[in-house]
């Protein structure tokens, strides 16, 4: 069992959590290697509740992206491979087709950026979102 999201490198693995809903602290942990070796721990912290860590993942340069529910917001946390805070950008709120659990699927771009897939009733959009310098 891998645990976290595997990096496009193959061999590194990104994992997030919630460490006080009610203070809004939530940790990145990273790790590398066939035989894993712990690149970082680092923890952070947002305005309080933070709900849900929906997603993380990497790209090829080594970046991080974390998807967070806070405030009653969506936003994508941008971090450098270091694990050093770069941006935070709001995403779209989506209902979808079932109010309170929207179906939402997340990919990091190689390249950059996460490609946010909204789906619902009538159908799904795409949109990209970053907040790497």
């Amino acid at each position: 069992m891998v645990p976290g999201a595997v990096a496009p490198d193959n061999t590194t693995v990104v994992s997030a959590g919630i460490v006080s809903p009610e203070t809004g602290e939530f940790y990145i942990n990273v790790i590398r290697g066939t035989k894993p070796e712990h690149i970082f721990t680092r923890f952070y912290k947002v305005p309080p509740p933070i709900d849900v860590v929906a997603y993380t993942g990497a790209d090829a340069k080594g970046r991080l992206y974390v998807v967070l529910f806070y405030a009653d917001k969506s936003f994508l946390a941008c971090f450098n491979s270091a694990g050093a805070p770069v941006g935070q950008t709001e995403m779209q709120k989506h209902l979808g087709n079932n109010p309170g659990r929207p179906f939402r699927t997340y990919r990091v771009l190689e390249s950059g950026g996460l490609l946010y897939q909204v789906m619902s009733d009538t159908g799904s959009n795409y949109e990209l979102y970053d907040c790497h310098p």
